[in-house]
């Protein structure tokens, strides 16, 4: 008769669940609605896997029992099933979270854009005030032919 611990076969076929699925033991423990030192407990052997926490995790995965107790890769039996509703949900909350980052990242460029294009035409404005100011005194002292008024251009005064 073969020689064989069922708990150390339930462990090992919880954490490869897990793998599979990539969850976490907190993950996990909030899925089934246990606190997750359970699940950790359960992984490291300090606690045993029983049928109820069995139950709640092939209800909340879609899996069947005889997943906990595969004893060889050959057994394991692929799901067919959709991914979860939860996996879903959780995929829609970080994309919606990650959209929403995004979002607000954009709107402040483009506020930061709008501030500098408005800064950008203010220098443009004063400038083109300033050249005009020189086209007047130019104009001036092409009519009157008087060179005091470029004095002002140049800002000597004297």
């Amino acid at each position: 008769m073969p020689n064989f611990d069922i708990n150390l076969i339930k462990r090992e076929n919880l954490r490869r669940i897990m793998d599979e699925r990539g969850l976490t033991p907190t993950t996990l423990a909030n899925l089934i609605g246990v606190k997750q030192p359970h699940i950790s407990a359960s992984l490291s052997g300090d606690r045993n896997i029983g049928n109820i926490t069995i139950k709640k995790i092939c209800d909340a995965l879609h899996i069947d029992k005889s997943e906990f107790f595969v004893t060889s890769p050959r057994e394991i039996k692929k799901p067919i099933a959709p991914p979860p509703s939860w996996e879903i949900k959780e995929l829609y909350a970080r994309l919606r979270k990650d959209i929403d980052a995004a979002n607000a990242e954009a709107k402040e460029t483009r506020a930061e854009v709008a501030r500098e294009k408005h800064a950008m035409w203010a220098v443009i404005n004063q400038q083109r005030t300033e050249l005009e100011n020189v086209r007047q005194v130019l104009r001036k002292v092409a009519q009157t032919g008087d060179l005091k008024d470029l004095k002002k251009i140049s800002g000597s005064g004297k």
